[in-house]
C-alpha cells in the first residue's frame, strides 16, 4: 500500500512541475537568458576596462620616458592630452606631470598657473591638492616675494598634514632670502627638533644653518670694525 501511495504522490509531483513549466517556461528561459547575458556583460566590461587601464597605463609611462629622456616639450604635451583623454587617477597624476614638465622648461609662471589650478579644483584630493600647493611654492621662492610665498605655504604647516614638513623648508628658505636670518634659523630649527623630520630635511636643513652662520660671520666682524 506505501508503494501505491508513493507512485500517486510522484505523478501528482510531475503533474504539478509540467503545469508550472507549461504556465512559466518563457519566463524562466527569459530571466536564464538575461542572467548569462549580465554576467556575460559584466566580464565584457570588466575586459574593457582592464584593457583601457592597460592603454592609459602605458601612454603614461611612456610620457614619463619623454621626460626622463630630456624631451619635456614632448612629455609635457603627452602628459596633456592623457589628461583630457585618461580616466581614473590618470587625469590628476598627468595634471601635476604636465606642470613639472613646463616647470623643468622654465616655464615658471605656466607651472604656478597650473599647480594653482589643481589647488584650487574641489575634485582633487586634499593630500593631492597639498602637493600642488607645496610644489607651487617652492616654484615661487624665485619669482615671488616673500609674502606671497609664506600664504602658500603656511596652511600647510599644520599638525598631520603630509606636507607640513616642506612647508617649513619653503618657510626658511623665504625667510634666508629675504635677508631674515633669525626667522630662518626659527623654521631650521622647527625642522631639526622635530623627531618625525625625516631625514633628508634635516640633511637640507643643516647645509642652510651652516649658511646662514657662515654669513654672519663676515657680517659680525664687518660691524665689529665700524664700531
Amino acid at each position: 500500500m506505501a508503494d501505491i501511495f508513493n507512485e500517486i504522490d510522484e505523478d501528482l509531483r510531475r503533474d504539478q512541475l509540467k503545469r508550472l513549466w507549461d504556465r512559466y517556461s518563457t519566463l524562466i528561459l527569459a530571466v536564464a537568458f538575461l542572467i548569462v547575458a549580465g554576467v556575460a556583460g559584466w566580464r565584457g566590461y570588466e575586459y574593457y576596462q582592464a584593457q583601457q587601464a592597460r592603454e592609459v597605463g602605458e601612454r603614461y609611462f611612456a610620457a614619463l620616458k619623454l621626460s626622463t629622456d630630456g624631451d619635456h616639450k614632448g612629455a609635457e604635451e603627452a602628459f596633456r592630452q592623457l589628461g583630457r583623454t585618461g580616466h581614473g587617477g590618470y587625469p590628476l597624476l598627468s595634471a601635476l606631470r604636465e606642470a613639472a614638465e613646463s616647470a623643468m622648461q622654465g616655464e615658471t609662471a605656466a607651472a604656478l598657473k597650473a599647480y594653482d589650478a589643481i589647488a584650487a579644483s574641489p575634485s582633487t584630493p586634499p593630500t593631492f591638492a597639498g602637493l600642488a600647493r607645496i610644489r607651487a611654492a617652492y616654484l615661487a621662492l624665485d619669482v615671488e616675494e616673500r609674502p606671497a610665498v609664506e600664504a602658500r605655504a603656511t596652511p600647510l604647516v599644520v599638525g598631520g598634514n603630509p606636507w607640513r614638513h616642506s612647508a617649513r623648508e619653503v618657510l626658511a628658505l623665504a625667510a634666508w632670502k629675504a635677508g631674515d636670518a633669525e626667522a630662518a634659523k626659527k623654521r631650521i630649527d622647527e625642522l631639526l627638533n622635530d623627531a618625525e623630520v625625516p631625514r633628508a630635511f634635516t640633511a637640507r636643513a643643516e647645509i642652510l644653518m651652516a649658511l646662514i652662520r657662515a654669513a654672519a660671520g663676515p657680517a659680525k666682524a664687518a660691524t665689529a670694525q665700524t664700531q
